[in-house]
């Protein structure tokens, strides 16, 4: 979970709490066994008599007599007793719904009286899709199982108002405070925050309930408000932001400039300063994103376009990073460095005799500059 990661469903706290409720059976056998869809014909490939120790038989997994076939079973070799009241249900494993392959067994839900019934429990499946297989592997799991009150009724009672108000302020400020309630935040390529914030908030009710959940909200709202004051003016915000970016807090910076884009969308400084931001958390795609945004607003601006060329350059663009710092210099054609990156982008290319011009020109122009400096 680091910024550049695409998100997964193990990073969410609450998949990962269901998918490891309860048991799993895997498969205990050394010879696989292929149930086949061939565009309608169902076929069964398992050659049980190869199996080490002969501990299997036909009856283990077989098609059921239907015409179409839709359904296979398996009868396993495990027998689960239930506790008084309850029944065993059947479930598909977790990785029937995370894998690409269309190879993972899809058990029908099931209640099974094991309470009573003494035999070993009896999985029944659907059949692949047309022009797939399911198979089974040594100690790949093929079915969850939970242990389920055999009888369990609801009745759907409606919210009352003060219930769906404290419920919908709680929302609220979840949303709110998350950033700051967190311990762990990162972003997929595109940007997207991803965080831990249901983690932090799930050990505050486990350990103090309701109320503790609202004690860490109140302390993450007052450290918000000190990092990020409200009621400030638009170029207050931008100096907090910069400042920020200064001291290299990013995560802070890219909250400010998405507060101020938030009051000013089409506000060009915090456009930029939000792809200067992401570029700093390497986050390229959100990076040129904002830096072309920017340009759009203030296309008359020689920075944001020679900025938005050294974005292009680390992402490889290297040809539309040429374009970028082409048209800055058109706009600015006394700047020795959006000069000097152009001569490198050139180079880059294999133009090394057009590159070495922009890097004597880039030379000429720092010497000659009131302030001094130097270009390569």
């Amino acid at each position: 979970m680091v910024n550049g990661s695409e998100p997964e469903p193990w990073h969410c706290l609450p998949l990962v709490e269901a998918s490891t409720y309860g048991l799993e059976l895997v498969y205990p056998y050394q010879t696989e066994a292929h149930i086949i869809n061939d565009n309608g014909e169902v076929r069964l490939e398992w050659d049980w008599a190869r199996e080490p120790g002969g501990v299997v038989s036909p009856r283990e997994i077989s098609l059921f007599a239907t015409k179409p076939v839709r359904f296979y079973s398996f009868v396993t070799s495990v027998d689960l007793q239930t506790p008084p009241g309850y029944v065993l249900q059947t479930q598909p494993h977790p990785r029937y719904y995370l894998e690409d392959s269309e190879t993972v067994p899809l058990p029908l839900s099931a209640h099974v009286q094991s309470e009573w019934w003494p035999a070993s429990l009896f999985v029944v499946f659907k059949i692949p899709p047309r022009g797939h297989r399911h198979i089974f592997r040594k100690d790949e799991p093929f079915v969850k199982v939970l242990a389920v009150p055999q009888r369990l009724t609801f009745d759907a009672v409606e919210m009352s108002y003060e219930e769906q108000f404290a419920r919908n302020e709680l929302d609220k400020a979840i949303v709110a405070a998350k950033p700051y309630v967190a311990k762990n935040i990162w972003h997929n390529p595109r940007g997207t925050d991803f965080d831990d914030h249901y983690k932090m908030l799930s050990h505050a009710f486990a350990r103090d309930g309701i109320a503790g959940v609202q004690q860490t909200l109140r302390e993450a709202n007052e450290e918000a408000r000190r990092l990020i004051p409200p009621g400030l003016a638009v170029p207050q915000y931008l100096e907090l932001a910069e400042r920020y970016q200064r001291e290299q807090k990013f995560e802070l910076a890219k909250e400010v400039y998405f507060h101020i884009r938030d009051l000013e969308p089409r506000n060009s400084e915090a456009a930029m300063g939000l792809g200067i931001v992401a570029g700093a958390l390497g986050l390229q795609e959100l990076s040129l994103k904002m830096m072309v945004q920017a340009v759009e607003l203030q296309p008359r601006s020689a920075a944001y376009r020679a900025s938005l060329g050294e974005a292009l350059r680390n992402a490889g663009r290297l040809a539309d990073a040429e374009s970028a710092f082409r048209s800055s210099l058109q706009l600015n054609p006394q700047n020795p460095t959006a000069l000097n990156s152009l001569g490198q982008v050139v180079a880059a290319q294999g133009r090394a005799q057009e590159a070495a011009t922009f890097f004597e020109a880039a030379r000429n122009l720092a010497a000659n500059s009131p302030s001094g400096g130097s270009a390569p």
